[in-house]
């Protein structure tokens, strides 16, 4: 065989295998609302494709992709130049390259994936039932703190609705001399979270002591003095104390003889001296063992 001819002949065979591969490689576009109007030019763009508009070659075979977008796909490193051909609901922009690209992919490209920065965070203890806590925020955020006697902070949450850059909260109804566990969880405009450490802060003690009892009555026996009372309504409330003593009040429950200790509304004291005058002071005590002032009443 002339050797010219089998030159001829390798050539064309090498480029049908090069336009077989051009063809392959370059891709088509099919949207309802874009085509195509020009050949792919390799912007070394990694395959992908979208879940509104589609890429196959010249010889329709679907592109296949591992990247994603809302509505622009490539593949193979191929960047067509598409017309619009209908009406869309997307804004899109001409780029250098010469292609179409939605606004949605640049604002994917372009959206907030840093989560806000939490600091100056204290917790601190207001009363023996309240807690205060303040942080500030290098963004404004959403702001969720949830508490609780335990790390599952199953008493709750308290949120606030607003974006701020400095929050604060109160945590009311607590119990004194408690640690509660506290976290906090910002989210910034964008959906980035932040959750803070895990805190334990102890509510202060309880040093504020019951009310006295009230509606305090005496009512005379033979040899017996009968009392009778109301108890506060604190809800520490724990028990009376009531001490007598003869000459003069008892002015606290070391002040005289303790005749009785515990939960009524009334006491008879038994085995008294008929005419002699008894002072009675009723003290009403909480269960962190403050003590109330005392209610006063005296019989014979």
């Amino acid at each position: 065989m002339n050797i010219k001819k089998i030159f001829f002949a390798i050539s064309i065979l090498f480029g049908f295998f090069i336009l077989s591969a051009n063809l392959i490689f370059a891709e088509s576009f099919s949207s309802p609302n874009y085509k195509i109007i020009d050949d792919s030019i390799n912007y070394g763009v990694e395959p992908s494709q979208s879940q509104n508009f589609k890429l196959q070659n010249s010889l329709g075979e679907q592109a296949q992709g591992g990247a994603a977008s809302q509505n622009f796909s490539v593949k193979g490193g191929f960047l067509q130049r598409i017309k619009k051909t209908g009406s869309v609901n997307q804004t899109i922009l001409q780029g250098s390259s010469g292609g179409t690209v939605p606004l949605s992919f640049l604002s994917f490209l372009n959206r907030d994936t840093t989560p806000p920065i939490l600091s100056d965070i204290l917790i601190v203890p207001t009363s023996e039932s309240t807690l205060r806590a303040t942080w500030q925020t290098d963004e404004e955020a959403l702001a969720e703190l949830y508490y609780g006697k335990t790390q599952n902070f199953e008493l709750g949450g308290i949120k606030n609705p607003e974006f701020l850059k400095n929050h604060f909260f109160f945590i009311t109804n607590l119990k004194p001399e408690t640690i509660y566990y506290i976290q906090i969880i910002v989210t910034d405009k964008s959906g980035n979270k932040t959750k803070s450490d895990i805190f334990a802060i102890e509510t202060l003690k309880d040093e504020e002591p019951p009310a006295n009892v009230y509606d305090l009555s005496i009512f005379i026996r033979d040899s017996a003095l009968f009392l009778k009372w109301k108890n506060p309504l604190d809800e520490d409330f724990d028990r009376v104390i009531i001490v007598r003593k003869i000459g003069s009040f008892a002015q606290n429950i070391e002040d005289g003889d303790k005749v009785f200790e515990g939960n009524t509304t009334q006491y008879l004291d038994k085995n008294l001296i008929n005419d002699t005058t008894y002072f009675y002071t009723i003290f009403a005590a909480d269960i962190f063992n403050n003590i109330s002032s005392g209610a006063i009443t005296k019989g014979k």
